[in-house]
């Protein structure tokens, strides 16, 4: 399958494009992660976390996320990408994102001045100061087809039955102050409703947390201002609509430990999982982390697909009827035939799926199931079996770790499969820069988790990012990569 490239010496020149990033409330870190990892395989090449230059969508840093479960990054991040393709491809693959925005007007209480007040007042100032050519730059993506405006509030309360807070008639009277002269120019009908538009504004509030709710007809209400305001285009969402289809719900064969659905397709991401490949899972149980590359293979082919028809600096090749070779192993025997009912009832591409029972210690590259070495291992190894027996060294560095200094009991460092055997198989039978990706629960105190692997001179540590699981334990997700030659050797 051949990847997305920037084509053509002189395109290479051209400036990236600059667009706001709206973030999901989870995976923490990982959302940063996920986001280059996405863009790596969209632009065909290796991109830094410096070369998206993410800067907080207002102040120095913006609000970082400090819920008990989730610590990270704001969730607003201005990011810059080759092109406005490549972005559109990789974004459409992420599970940690949920808009990708051309922003038209925004404001914050940092730069709104005295006189202004409020940054709803900034951001309506900066639309009303945009001229004739840059408001025809702007609404010149919008067609003239029907269009739709989305309302979306951070940190505000829900009303009764998780309804929002603000009534229709102060959505209109928010939208009506964006009306000249942006909004009047667009062709078309404004629907409050997005839902089967062609074209999408997002207006966005970043809303300070509360210091008290007041209580209202329509539930409670979080009663502090909003501190950041944005009007922008829909350029593309993430895998929202992936995630939703395949979540753990609409799944009849499931397993207490089956991952959901976004947090497979994360994996995938980080993994770096290409249209084309093949992905292993020894301890596959009901196939969440297929499904997850799964996903995320077809929706880049598809995304891929459809910008390769506009105007653009990228290509794409051919794309093949089975997008990805997924295998699967697990020593129970009812595994198998659950993966392959969750495939059929999801509607998921299967004419590459093959799925054995077997322990781990029995495969290899000459195994029947795999015929081969694959590109990527992407598993959630069992809980339940200790890896590193109590007393051992994972308590010893939740021992001494700053949390425990606050007379917190350390939590148990359990893991369901010895991590040997899992680094021994990706040693033979990941290709040369073949991915394991896989998940690794740690006390809570642990903050680094590399002394806690296995060393293996075939594979090289490239990330491992705390999430947060549950009050005493982080899940840890581990990405390592199958050196081309081991450290020292004569190749």
């Amino acid at each position: 399958f051949s990847q997305l490239a920037v084509t053509g010496g002189a395109d290479l020149a051209v400036p990236p494009v600059r667009y706001l990033v709206c973030f999901r409330a989870k995976f923490g870190s990982c959302r940063v992660e996920e986001l280059r990892s996405a863009v790596c395989i969209a632009a065909g090449r290796p991109v830094t976390v410096a070369e998206l230059d993410l800067r907080p969508a207002y102040g120095e840093s913006g609000r970082l996320v400090t819920s008990s479960l989730d610590v990270g990054p704001p969730l607003f991040l201005w990011a810059s990408f080759p092109s406005s393709e490549i972005a559109q491809v990789a974004v459409r693959r992420c599970a940690s994102v949920r808009a990708l925005l051309d922003v038209w007007a925004q404001g914050s209480k940092e730069h709104a001045s005295l006189a202004l007040g409020s940054a709803e007042d900034a951001a309506v100032e900066m639309a009303a100061g945009l001229g004739d050519a840059r408001v025809s730059e702007l609404i010149a993506p919008m067609g003239d087809g029907g269009w739709a405006v989305h309302f979306f509030a951070h940190g505000i309360g829900q009303g009764k039955e998780g309804r929002s807070a603000f009534t229709l008639e102060h959505r209109v009277a928010r939208l009506a102050r964006f009306a000249n002269p942006l909004l009047e120019r667009i062709p078309g009908k404004v629907h409050l409703t997005p839902k089967g538009r062609k074209h999408t504004l997002w207006l966005i509030d970043d809303y300070d947390p509360p210091k008290c709710e007041r209580r209202t007809e329509r539930g409670s209400f979080k009663t502090r201002g909003s501190r950041f305001v944005a009007l922008g285009r829909l350029v593309c969402g993430g895998s929202a609509e992936e995630a939703h289809r395949s979540r753990l719900g609409a799944r009849e064969n499931l397993h207490i430990t089956s991952l959901p659905a976004d947090l497979s397709i994360l994996m995938a991401n980080i993994a770096q999982v290409r249209p084309g490949e093949t992905v292993l899972d020894p301890f596959c149980g009901t196939g969440s982390t297929l499904i997850g590359a799964a996903l995320v293979a077809a929706a880049h082919a598809t995304e891929s697909a459809r910008v390769s028809t506009q105007p653009g600096r990228i290509s794409s090749g051919p794309h093949p009827t089975a997008i990805i070779r997924c295998l699967g192993s697990d020593i129970e025997a009812a595994c198998a035939e659950s993966v392959r009912a969750n495939f059929a009832q999801l509607g998921i591409e299967s004419s590459l799926l093959r799925v054995e029972q077997a322990d781990i210690a029995s495969l290899g590259p000459d195994h029947s199931l795999l015929g081969g070495q694959v590109d990527a291992i992407i598993t959630d190894p069992p809980y339940g079996i200790m890896i590193l027996e109590k007393g051992s060294r994972a308590r010893e560095l939740a021992q001494t770790a700053p949390t425990a200094g606050r007379g917190e009991a350390p939590g148990e460092f359990e893991q369901g499969a010895l991590l040997e055997p899992l680094l021994e198989l990706a040693a033979a039978v990941l290709v040369p820069g073949g991915r394991l990706c896989f998940l690794l629960p740690a006390p809570i105190g642990i903050s680094d988790i590399s002394p806690l692997l296995p060393s293996n001179p075939h594979l090289e540590l490239d990330c491992a990012i705390a999430m947060g699981f549950t009050a005493k334990q982080a899940r840890w997700l581990v990405r390592m990569t199958r050196r081309l030659a081991p450290p020292g050797s004569a190749s």
